[in-house]
């Protein structure tokens, strides 16, 4: 099991990469710019019984990235070895 960042998760390849990736059974931190959008992952996580959790994250704010990130390895660090985020990926569609 894996912690896995991905970005634009409120549709698309993000929605359903967080959705393959949780339920291959790992840990993952679905952002998206707007959290009020990931209803319907929520609802789905729910359901499944899938660890989503959803995070507000807008790519064309740099300065929230270290104190977003942040929060993400202090959440997972228990199932993080050394510190370090396994895997991580960007889909969210560049302003």
């Amino acid at each position: 099991m894996s912690v896995v960042v991905i970005t634009g998760c409120s549709g698309g390849i993000g929605f359903e990469a967080a959705l393959a990736f949780a339920r291959n059974g790992d840990t993952v931190h679905a952002t998206m710019r707007d959290v009020s959008r990931g209803t319907k992952l929520r609802n789905t996580a729910d359901a499944e019984r899938l660890d989503i959790q959803i995070v507000a994250l807008d790519l064309t704010r740099a300065v929230d990235f270290p104190e977003t990130i942040g929060r993400i390895i202090d959440a997972s660090a228990s199932s993080m070895s050394w510190r370090t985020m396994p895997a991580s990926t960007r889909s969210a569609r560049w302003p």
